[in-house]
Protein backbone atom coordinates (compact mmCIF):
# COMPACT_ATOMS: atom_id res chain seq x y z
CA UNK A 1 0.00 0.00 0.00
CA UNK A 2 2.64 2.59 0.79
CA UNK A 3 4.43 1.43 -2.59
CA UNK A 4 1.27 2.42 -4.33
CA UNK A 5 1.00 5.65 -2.56
CA UNK A 6 4.62 6.13 -3.46
CA UNK A 7 3.87 5.80 -7.02
CA UNK A 8 0.59 7.76 -6.89
CA UNK A 9 2.00 11.08 -5.55
CA UNK A 10 4.81 10.82 -7.33
CA UNK A 11 2.58 10.88 -10.38
CA UNK A 12 0.93 14.05 -9.48
CA UNK A 13 4.23 15.67 -8.87
CA UNK A 14 4.97 14.86 -12.42
CA UNK A 15 1.97 16.51 -14.00
CA UNK A 16 2.97 19.53 -11.83
CA UNK A 17 6.73 19.61 -13.03
CA UNK A 18 8.12 18.84 -9.72
CA UNK A 19 11.28 17.36 -9.50
CA UNK A 20 14.30 17.26 -6.90
CA UNK A 21 15.67 14.26 -5.07
CA UNK A 22 14.35 11.63 -3.33
CA UNK A 23 15.61 9.81 0.12
CA UNK A 24 14.96 8.16 3.25
CA UNK A 25 16.10 8.77 6.71
CA UNK A 26 16.22 5.28 8.47
CA UNK A 27 16.30 2.94 5.53
CA UNK A 28 16.51 0.09 7.29
CA UNK A 29 16.41 -2.76 4.68
CA UNK A 30 15.35 -0.92 2.08
CA UNK A 31 11.53 -2.16 2.16
CA UNK A 32 10.24 1.81 1.55
CA UNK A 33 13.41 3.25 -0.19
CA UNK A 34 12.76 0.71 -3.30
CA UNK A 35 9.42 1.96 -3.99
CA UNK A 36 10.42 5.19 -4.03
CA UNK A 37 13.72 5.24 -6.02
CA UNK A 38 11.66 3.21 -8.59
CA UNK A 39 9.46 6.76 -9.09
CA UNK A 40 12.65 8.70 -9.64
CA UNK A 41 14.07 10.02 -13.09
CA UNK A 42 17.88 9.63 -13.95
CA UNK A 43 18.33 13.43 -12.73
CA UNK A 44 16.97 13.46 -9.39
CA UNK A 45 19.79 12.23 -6.74
CA UNK A 46 19.05 9.58 -4.38
CA UNK A 47 20.33 9.76 -0.87
CA UNK A 48 19.66 7.99 2.25
CA UNK A 49 20.58 8.13 6.29
CA UNK A 50 21.19 5.42 8.62
CA UNK A 51 23.04 4.16 11.43
CA UNK A 52 23.06 0.69 10.01
CA UNK A 53 25.63 -1.40 12.28
CA UNK A 54 26.13 1.67 14.71
CA UNK A 55 23.29 0.02 16.90
CA UNK A 56 24.39 2.01 19.75
CA UNK A 57 22.95 5.05 18.21
CA UNK A 58 19.52 3.47 17.81
CA UNK A 59 18.49 4.95 21.18
CA UNK A 60 14.88 4.12 20.87
CA UNK A 61 15.75 0.84 19.15
CA UNK A 62 13.19 1.39 16.25
CA UNK A 63 15.28 -0.32 13.57
CA UNK A 64 17.69 -2.33 13.12
CA UNK A 65 20.05 -1.60 9.78
CA UNK A 66 22.25 -3.29 7.60
CA UNK A 67 24.37 -1.72 5.10
CA UNK A 68 24.84 -5.14 3.42
CA UNK A 69 21.25 -5.93 3.18
CA UNK A 70 20.54 -2.49 2.08
CA UNK A 71 22.87 -2.01 -0.92
CA UNK A 72 22.03 -6.00 -1.88
CA UNK A 73 18.56 -4.91 -2.10
CA UNK A 74 19.34 -2.09 -3.70
CA UNK A 75 21.48 -3.57 -6.48
CA UNK A 76 18.52 -5.43 -7.79
CA UNK A 77 17.36 -1.60 -9.40
CA UNK A 78 21.37 -1.25 -10.69
CA UNK A 79 21.95 1.13 -7.38
CA UNK A 80 25.17 1.18 -6.40
CA UNK A 81 27.92 3.34 -4.11
CA UNK A 82 28.64 5.44 -7.07
CA UNK A 83 24.76 6.41 -8.04
CA UNK A 84 23.31 6.65 -4.46
CA UNK A 85 24.97 8.77 -1.46
CA UNK A 86 24.87 7.12 1.58
CA UNK A 87 25.12 9.21 5.38
CA UNK A 88 26.08 6.21 8.42
CA UNK A 89 24.96 8.46 10.86
CA UNK A 90 22.17 9.48 12.76
CA UNK A 91 20.03 12.09 11.83
CA UNK A 92 20.67 14.14 15.45
CA UNK A 93 24.42 13.90 14.65
CA UNK A 94 24.16 17.06 13.22
CA UNK A 95 21.94 20.24 13.08
CA UNK A 96 19.36 20.20 10.87
CA UNK A 97 20.92 23.27 9.26
CA UNK A 98 24.09 21.61 8.71
CA UNK A 99 22.49 18.33 7.38
CA UNK A 100 21.03 20.12 4.79
CA UNK A 101 24.22 20.69 3.33
CA UNK A 102 25.04 17.64 2.97
CA UNK A 103 22.07 16.54 0.24
CA UNK A 104 22.53 18.62 -3.05
CA UNK A 105 19.16 19.00 -4.32
CA UNK A 106 16.07 20.08 -2.87
CA UNK A 107 14.13 16.93 -2.26
CA UNK A 108 10.80 15.79 -4.18
CA UNK A 109 9.98 12.93 -1.26
CA UNK A 110 11.77 12.63 1.70
CA UNK A 111 10.59 9.26 3.88
CA UNK A 112 11.14 10.28 7.76
CA UNK A 113 11.46 6.64 9.46
CA UNK A 114 14.46 7.00 12.00
CA UNK A 115 14.25 7.71 15.53
CA UNK A 116 11.10 7.24 16.88
CA UNK A 117 11.36 9.64 20.17
CA UNK A 118 9.59 13.22 20.00
CA UNK A 119 12.99 15.41 19.83
CA UNK A 120 14.43 13.32 16.79
CA UNK A 121 11.23 13.52 14.81
CA UNK A 122 11.13 17.15 15.84
CA UNK A 123 14.70 17.50 14.56
CA UNK A 124 13.97 15.50 11.43
CA UNK A 125 11.17 17.94 10.90
CA UNK A 126 12.99 20.79 10.82
CA UNK A 127 15.66 19.45 8.21
CA UNK A 128 12.33 18.48 6.01
CA UNK A 129 11.86 22.18 5.84
CA UNK A 130 14.99 23.10 5.35
CA UNK A 131 15.44 21.07 2.26
CA UNK A 132 11.86 20.03 0.99
CA UNK A 133 11.00 21.77 -2.63
CA UNK A 134 8.46 23.54 -3.04
CA UNK A 135 5.60 20.95 -3.76
CA UNK A 136 7.38 18.10 -2.34
CA UNK A 137 6.39 15.54 0.18
CA UNK A 138 7.59 14.36 3.79
CA UNK A 139 6.54 11.23 4.39
CA UNK A 140 6.58 10.49 8.54
CA UNK A 141 6.38 6.88 9.51
CA UNK A 142 4.27 5.48 12.52
CA UNK A 143 3.14 8.18 12.79
CA UNK A 144 -0.48 6.73 13.92
CA UNK A 145 1.30 3.89 15.39
CA UNK A 146 -0.09 3.21 18.85
CA UNK A 147 3.83 1.93 20.16
CA UNK A 148 5.54 4.72 19.26
CA UNK A 149 3.76 7.44 20.51
CA UNK A 150 7.30 9.92 20.34
CA UNK A 151 6.12 10.54 16.72
CA UNK A 152 2.97 11.78 17.11
CA UNK A 153 4.13 14.02 19.83
CA UNK A 154 7.36 15.41 18.05
CA UNK A 155 5.02 15.96 15.02
CA UNK A 156 2.46 17.84 17.14
CA UNK A 157 5.19 19.73 19.12
CA UNK A 158 6.91 20.74 15.76
CA UNK A 159 3.84 22.59 14.42
CA UNK A 160 3.14 23.97 17.99
CA UNK A 161 6.42 25.42 17.81
CA UNK A 162 6.63 26.92 14.48
CA UNK A 163 3.64 28.67 13.40
CA UNK A 164 5.33 30.18 10.52
CA UNK A 165 6.86 26.59 9.38
CA UNK A 166 6.86 26.19 5.06
CA UNK A 167 5.08 22.76 6.04
CA UNK A 168 1.55 21.53 6.26
CA UNK A 169 0.35 17.87 6.44
CA UNK A 170 -2.34 16.78 3.81
CA UNK A 171 -2.78 13.22 3.98
CA UNK A 172 -2.84 10.44 6.69
CA UNK A 173 -2.98 6.86 5.33
CA UNK A 174 -1.33 3.62 6.00
CA UNK A 175 0.24 4.52 9.00
CA UNK A 176 2.07 7.62 7.39
CA UNK A 177 1.46 11.48 7.70
CA UNK A 178 1.89 12.83 4.38
CA UNK A 179 3.34 16.16 4.48
CA UNK A 180 3.82 19.28 1.62
CA UNK A 181 4.22 23.11 1.48
CA UNK A 182 2.19 25.91 2.36
CA UNK A 183 2.37 26.85 -1.13
CA UNK A 184 0.70 23.12 -2.49
CA UNK A 185 -1.60 22.54 0.13
CA UNK A 186 -4.62 22.79 -1.17
CA UNK A 187 -4.06 20.93 -4.62
CA UNK A 188 -2.65 18.01 -2.75
CA UNK A 189 -5.55 17.72 -0.81
CA UNK A 190 -7.78 18.57 -3.63
CA UNK A 191 -5.92 16.13 -5.39
CA UNK A 192 -6.33 13.54 -2.50
CA UNK A 193 -10.20 13.59 -1.66
CA UNK A 194 -11.10 13.24 -5.26
CA UNK A 195 -9.14 10.31 -6.10
CA UNK A 196 -11.87 7.55 -6.83
CA UNK A 197 -10.31 4.28 -4.85
CA UNK A 198 -10.74 5.27 -1.50
CA UNK A 199 -13.60 3.49 0.08
CA UNK A 200 -15.27 3.87 3.56
CA UNK A 201 -13.18 3.35 7.14
CA UNK A 202 -15.45 1.15 8.68
CA UNK A 203 -13.70 0.32 12.56
CA UNK A 204 -16.23 -1.71 13.24
CA UNK A 205 -19.94 -0.96 11.80
CA UNK A 206 -21.92 1.10 11.72
CA UNK A 207 -19.59 3.35 13.00
CA UNK A 208 -17.94 4.45 9.10
CA UNK A 209 -16.54 7.36 7.80
CA UNK A 210 -17.47 8.46 4.28
CA UNK A 211 -14.37 8.42 1.80
CA UNK A 212 -12.16 11.38 1.57
CA UNK A 213 -14.27 14.05 -1.23
CA UNK A 214 -18.02 12.31 0.00
CA UNK A 215 -18.23 15.04 2.89
CA UNK A 216 -19.80 18.18 0.85
CA UNK A 217 -17.07 19.62 -0.11
CA UNK A 218 -15.50 20.17 3.35
CA UNK A 219 -11.80 20.52 2.88
CA UNK A 220 -11.33 21.23 6.31
CA UNK A 221 -13.62 18.61 8.18
CA UNK A 222 -10.24 16.68 9.67
CA UNK A 223 -7.59 18.93 10.05
CA UNK A 224 -4.04 18.97 11.30
CA UNK A 225 -2.34 22.13 13.34
CA UNK A 226 -5.24 24.45 11.38
CA UNK A 227 -4.62 22.28 7.88
CA UNK A 228 -7.23 19.95 6.42
CA UNK A 229 -6.41 16.76 5.61
CA UNK A 230 -7.76 13.54 3.95
CA UNK A 231 -7.87 10.36 6.14
CA UNK A 232 -7.18 7.56 4.18
CA UNK A 233 -6.55 5.23 7.25
CA UNK A 234 -8.31 1.74 7.80
CA UNK A 235 -10.23 2.35 4.56
CA UNK A 236 -11.07 -0.16 1.99
CA UNK A 237 -10.28 0.71 -1.62
CA UNK A 238 -10.82 -0.47 -5.27
CA UNK A 239 -7.93 -3.12 -5.68
CA UNK A 240 -8.70 -3.39 -9.26
CA UNK A 241 -8.33 0.34 -10.08
CA UNK A 242 -5.20 0.78 -7.61
CA UNK A 243 -3.21 -2.04 -9.58
CA UNK A 244 -3.69 -0.33 -13.26
CA UNK A 245 -3.23 2.73 -11.67
CA UNK A 246 0.03 1.63 -10.72
CA UNK A 247 1.38 -0.10 -13.97
CA UNK A 248 0.59 3.10 -15.52
CA UNK A 249 2.56 5.85 -13.16
CA UNK A 250 5.24 3.68 -13.23
CA UNK A 251 5.67 3.35 -17.05
CA UNK A 252 4.89 6.51 -17.25
CA UNK A 253 8.13 7.54 -15.16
Amino acid sequence: MNGFIAAMLSHYQRLWGISGAAGEIGVHWADYFLPIAVTCRQNELLWVLDVFEQQEKNIDKSGLGDYNIFMSRCSTLGLNESNLLVSKMASTEMTPERLCTLVPQRFRFLSIDGGHSRDTVYSDLVFAECQLADGGIAAMDDYSHAYWPGVHEGVVSYFDAHKDSRLAPFLLANNKLYITTKTHHLRWLGAMIHEEFWGVACLSQPFCIEAPGKNGGNFAKFQLAGYGIAVAEHRSFNLTVAHAKWIAWLNDI
